[in-house]
């Protein structure tokens, strides 16, 4: 087994680990290792998904909006603008009308298509709106994951 495989199989491990702890409650322990897995792993959003859920259950609400907030950018710089939302949504649970996250989900929800009568204005888009099309989107992926049902399409 090559040392790439060696990795993945620890980096398995580790994460298998870390479900165990947060199921038992043992919710700093598993941050630790969550956050270990992301300096090795700096470019997973899922492991920061998976951190800011432990961090949120922890009562550390800062700290996992910060988690959703970083998986959010992952997540659009890897072209998965979908599921960027939902996380930027997910941080908004907790941290409802944080204004630097309400800017950074309106700038990654798409624009009401433009109509072709001037004369028809097009409503505008509530906040709730968009919180709950990014919300959506990651609701609509498979979950099986009893942690973190909502992040399960990450470990695909």
């Amino acid at each position: 087994m090559g040392r790439p495989a060696r990795r993945a199989l620890n980096d398995r491990e580790l994460k298998d680990q870390a479900h165990a702890l947060t199921l038992k409650g043992k919710y700093d322990e598993a941050a630790a290792i969550y956050r270990s897995l992301i300096a090795a792993n700096e470019a997973d959003p899922g492991l920061r998904l998976h951190l800011a859920e432990v961090l949120r259950k922890r009562g550390r609400l800062d700290d996992a909006v910060d988690a959703y907030r970083e998986a959010a950018r992952l997540l659009h710089a890897a072209g998965h603008t979908p599921r960027a939302r939902a996380a930027l949504s997910c941080a908004l649970q907790i941290a409802p009308g944080e204004p630097v996250l309400v800017e950074a989900l309106r700038e990654l929800t798409p624009a009401a298509p433009v109509r072709r009568l001037a004369l028809v204005p097009s409503p505008p888009v509530e906040e709730e709106e968009i919180l709950d099309s990014g919300f959506e989107a990651l609701c609509d992926e498979a979950v099986t994951d009893p942690f973190c049902p909502l992040f399960d399409w990450l470990e695909a």
